[in-house]
């Protein structure tokens, strides 16, 4: 969960929230851990409603948890800005995002935020899963694009808007149909693209969570 950019963020947002009289330390991180306490477990298989008890903190220390929110925004600040610069998947951008993952693994989430975060999470796959869908039923069920190709081209380029042109010159044959279902597939398109914005993250990114 903490490979995803908006959970440092949010984490960061929320305390600063709480110093501005919003909430306390227990609704987001109950105390610090080793990170070989902890096991990685896929999005997916996660369930928001597993602790429903009251959040507890664990004699969490002020000065400790003051540096680790120092720490925290600074690499996210310096992770964000290399991955804006080189991209998502830059080995760079990878090294430096692992920093920030490693440093979320030295606390515990309280189940409230991490409740909070799983379904923020899956509600942007669903809306992914949705977009794709609108793409797939527009370039294969109604221009006749078969899978294999389409797949090809689509896979990893779900923003570029020239899809429609690259299909057009693999399926010369569609050309019409696939010029009638331009304008949906960039709608859709558009859609992911302010998913990527917002989540910071490329959509392929998401895979293989998502699926077509």
């Amino acid at each position: 969960m903490a490979k995803y950019p908006v959970v440092a963020t949010d984490l960061l947002n929320s305390f600063s929230r709480i110093d501005e009289g919003e909430g306390k330390t227990a609704d987001l991180i109950q105390g610090f851990v080793r990170p070989s306490d902890l096991v990685d477990i896929p999005i997916e298989e996660l369930s928001p409603d597993n602790d429903s008890g009251e959040p507890k903190e664990d004699g969490i220390n002020q000065e400790e948890l003051d540096e680790f929110l120092k720490n925290l925004d600074k690499l996210n600040t310096e992770t964000l800005k290399m991955e804006a610069e080189k991209g998502y998947s830059d080995p760079k951008s990878v090294k430096q995002r692992a920093k920030v993952v490693e440093l979320l693994a030295t606390v515990k989430l309280s189940p409230v935020f991490v409740n909070r975060t799983i379904k923020t999470i899956k509600m942007k796959i669903a809306g992914i899963r949705e977009q794709e869908r609108n793409i797939v039923n527009a370039a294969m069920r109604q221009a006749g694009v078969p899978r294999p190709s389409f797949l090809k081209l689509f896979v990893g380029s779900e923003t570029d808007y020239e899809l429609i042109d690259r299909l057009k010159e693999a399926h010369s044959d569609k050309a019409d149909a696939l010029e009638a279902v331009r304008s949906e597939v960039k709608r859709a398109q558009k859609r992911l693209a302010m998913i990527e914005k917002s989540e910071k993250m490329p959509i392929n990114e998401f895979k293989p969570s998502t699926r077509i």
